[in-house]
């Protein structure tokens, strides 16, 4: 490969340039309300440390155990498990932070020779992404750790030739961002607009000429005025079943054996209908499905909604790629 690459780059070893370190597998019996906050992947928003979303260390324990964790300004954060290359950069005004597990750090060794910049666009690339995709474990949730890190190669040009392309993919990245700001509104527009289309559906205005052509009327019946060949029912009618989840004790979630089932937490519920597991997916043995949560059982096609909030109103269908599913006491 080396004779492929331009003038003056090298192929280079990942640890003979780059510092990166996992963080220490914390239990929920240490999880305090106040304290030293640490990372997990759902703080990750926009590449920016949401500290709402952190849990806490008592300060004595991380002085005592876990002080080397300790993330520093600058830090390039990346998820290793299950949404693997999500990122953040740690800021001055973030710390003090903790690393937790599945979520490693990067750093040039030395700014002499690799620039960090450069860095944080090889955790992106294709060529990082290309090694990822060979060393991670799992099959239900992606996993990546040290061990896998430490056999990458990353392509290194000269210092000044990283400058560069950090400058130019900085501008880009600026143009990008532009675009994207401008492009949010959209989603506001279209959430607005279907909200009005079905207002309008259970109105029955979208059916209205239908009517007329059939000389269907429309009653007052209290709440609403309806047409008159419409009848106002309960859920209880129409659905099968209604339930709502269970959340079992942190040692029954995230099985690690063979029979696992997924088990949907509220922000894997979005507002377009389908459901988005890949946002740190948890799993429960199949005893625990089976003994614990008999009441809690999804399937296939099911129609979930949040209960707990804000905001309420995300309502998502079961997809099959597994048979059963379970779900927390918010949904």
């Amino acid at each position: 490969m080396s004779d492929d690459l331009p003038m003056g780059w090298e192929l280079v070893g990942f640890p003979e340039v780059v510092f990166f370190q996992e963080g220490p597998g914390l239990r929920k019996y240490q999880y305090r309300k106040s304290g030293v906050p640490f990372l997990n992947i759902r703080t990750f928003v926009d590449e920016r440390i949401d500290k709402k979303l952190c849990n806490y260390l008592d300060l004595e324990e991380v002085e005592q155990k876990y002080k080397h964790f300790l993330v520093d300004a600058n830090d390039i954060l990346v998820a290793t498990s299950g949404s693997i290359g999500k990122m953040a950069i740690a800021k001055s005004q973030d710390l003090p932070l903790m690393l937790n597990t599945s979520i490693m750090r990067f750093r040039p060794i030395t700014e002499e020779r690799l620039e960090r910049g450069f860095l944080y666009f090889f955790l992106k690339s294709n060529h990082f992404f290309t090694q990822a995709d060979s060393a991670w474990t799992g099959t239900a949730q992606k996993n990546m750790g040290p061990s896998h890190v430490k056999t990458f190669n990353i392509l290194l040009p000269p210092l000044n030739e990283q400058r560069r392309i950090v400058d130019k993919l900085d501008r880009i990245g600026d143009r990008h961002r532009t675009a994207r700001n401008e492009l949010s509104h959209i989603p506001k527009l279209i959430a607005r607009y279907k909200q009005a289309v079905l207002a309008a559906a259970f109105r029955g205005d979208l059916t209205a000429d239908w009517r007329k052509e059939n000389n269907i009327n429309y009653i007052n019946h209290g709440i609403w005025i309806i047409p008159s060949n419409w009848e106002w029912g309960v859920m209880s009618d129409v659905c099968e079943h209604i339930t709502k989840g269970t959340t079992p004790s942190q040692d029954k979630m995230n099985a690690t054996d063979c029979e696992q089932i997924p088990f949907i937490k509220v922000y894997n519920l979005t507002f377009n209908g389908t459901l988005d597991f890949s946002v740190e997916p948890t799993f429960v043995s199949l005893e625990t499905h089976e003994n614990f949560l008999k009441r809690s059982k999804v399937y296939p096609n099911d129609v979930l909604m949040n209960i707990v909030g804000p905001p309420l109103g995300k309502v998502s269908i079961v997809p099959d790629s597994f048979p059963e599913w379970n779900i927390n006491q918010a949904i």
